[in-house]
């Protein structure tokens, strides 16, 4: 895994197990969404590009 998507994977980690000790915490909650899409970016890059495999996946590494 690059070291960037890794690095966000484990951000999205650390911010979803705050969420779930904070339900109202909406900024959270909204940057959550950002680092999920920009994950998903990326996957799609290296994807492209053959950084990754073509059968990794999302919900392996998470």
């Amino acid at each position: 895994i690059p070291e960037d998507l890794a690095f966000l994977l484990k951000r999205y980690k650390n911010v979803s197990q705050h969420l779930a000790l904070n339900k109202k915490d909406i900024s959270n909650k909204r940057g959550s969404q950002l680092i999920m899409s920009k994950i998903l970016r990326l996957m799609r890059y290296y994807k492209r590009t053959g950084r990754l495999p073509a059968d990794w996946s999302l919900k392996r590494a998470l």
